[in-house]
């Protein structure tokens, strides 16, 4: 019975790929600058070589995917990187003759993104990171560049996201950081935690007069609209950054940076921002559980004076190092440089397999 099902998704995916040559955009005689994808395996970037993609579409290049049927279901099937195909913005085709193009293959970018930072030997001066980003819908909906009014703050700190144990379950011992639901146990087990089960609770505490408080708003609880998020950030002083789902990194921590709201996060995670963020100029940065107590603490006293510096610091962090156009950059400052790129799973994956052979 399988090879049916796989007959009838083959067929399936034929009859979208016939109507997609159709409908596909055309391109015309340009003089912008181009870039070419000659990726067989796409889909290990998923959702990261989407968003990088869409960096140099809005740094006004033309991107050009020369188009067969195996890429196509790569391209139309996975999450988020099918937005290349819907967005009517990428040619899926040859580029022309005449364009000087930038060519990427996969031998130019790698999943291993974590393994450098544990080998015990140098790396290929070669080899560059290529930084983290927001979440892909902030670019697919033009919210990353959406202007913010100027608003006061609360000098408390901040944390939405999901907590299901199914998805954020501990994270590898090699990164020896707790994992979301470990961190809100323990804060919780301390009565460091403000209660906050509701939109209306929240907002209740925005427009009160109490501060100095660590809210973690769970999403079985309630949800954000992804956008109000950048907005809802900067109206505190400080974002607690906690692991993704297999892994330290995650697009939240962007998306408040990107507001001038100054990360909690542990140091493994900040060594492993590229530049690392650093303790007391761009970041509270704590150790263990512990020290993430003295952190909430700091952050609640600090002066206003060094709460602004921290701020602009870290406001400064993103508009150099992650913004499209600082990564776009990063990447022409060498066209022949390779990449490691974040592919999350597989890049947790590959760190298991160096350490296991080192």
């Amino acid at each position: 019975m399988n090879w049916i099902k796989k007959g009838v998704a083959l067929l399936k995916d034929g009859g979208r790929y016939a109507q997609f040559l159709l409908k596909r955009p055309k391109a015309t005689t340009s003089t912008a600058p181009a870039l070419v994808l000659h990726f067989e395996r796409p889909q290990i970037y998923h959702r990261y070589l989407y968003t990088l993609v869409k960096f140099f579409l809005i740094h006004g290049y033309r991107v050009y995917i020369p188009l067969q049927f195996s890429t196509f279901r790569h391209y139309h099937q996975v999450p988020y990187l099918n937005l290349l195909a819907t967005e009517d913005q990428v040619f899926f085709q040859a580029a022309p003759p005449e364009a000087q193009a930038l060519v990427w293959t996969d031998a130019q970018f790698s999943p291993d993104y974590f393994n450098p930072f544990y080998a015990s030997t140098k790396t290929d001066a070669q080899w560059r990171h290529l930084p983290m980003s927001m979440h892909p819908l902030m670019y697919h909906r033009q919210l990353w560049k959406q202007p913010l009014p100027m608003c006061p703050r609360k000098q408390s700190v901040f944390m939405l996201g999901n907590f299901d144990p199914a998805v954020y379950q501990p994270l590898l011992e090699a990164f020896g950081i707790a994992d979301r639901n470990a961190v809100y146990d323990h804060l919780a087990a301390k009565g460091m935690l403000y209660p906050c089960p509701s939109r209306d609770a929240l907002d209740a505490f925005l427009d009160g007069a109490q501060d100095g408080q660590c809210l973690i708003m769970k999403r079985k609880d309630f949800t954000i609209p992804i956008e109000e998020l950048r907005a809802l950030l900067q109206q505190f002083s400080f974002f607690l950054a906690l692991p993704g789902t297999v892994m330290p990194h995650c697009h939240n921590l962007i998306e408040a940076l990107s507001v001038g709201t100054i990360p909690i996060l542990h140091a493994e995670y900040a060594r492993m921002m590229v530049p690392a963020l650093q303790h007391g100029e761009n970041a509270l940065i704590y150790q263990d559980l512990d020290t993430l107590e003295q952190c909430l603490q700091e952050a609640y006293t600090l002066t206003p004076s060094s709460v602004q510096r921290l701020r602009t610091a870290a406001q400064d962090y993103y508009q150099t190092h992650l913004t499209p156009q600082a990564v776009v950059q990063l990447v022409l400052q060498n066209p022949q440089q390779k990449f490691w790129l974040m592919a999350e799973h597989q890049s947790v994956e590959q760190l298991k397999v160096g350490l296991a052979s080192s």
